[in-house]
């Protein structure tokens, strides 16, 4: 589902300039975000997939810091 990036941001408790950096550092457009005219729309199935990726990559390294 498609979501514009201010609701996205306001539905999840974070800020627009964090999904920036995500937008810039992270996600690819196209796959995690798309841009119709002036506005960004967040692709949700696709950021459910990364922020599960992101935390069992979390997980793994402070597995691999622990031994």
């Amino acid at each position: 589902m498609l979501i514009d990036k201010t609701k996205f941001a306001s539905d999840h408790g974070v800020k627009a300039s964090t999904i920036s950096g995500w937008m810039q550092r992270h996600w690819t457009k196209g796959q995690h975000y798309y841009v119709i005219g002036r506005t960004t729309m967040i692709d949700t199935e696709e950021f459910d997939v990364w922020i599960r990726n992101s935390q069992q990559e979390s997980d793994l390294v402070e597995m691999v810091l622990k031994s």
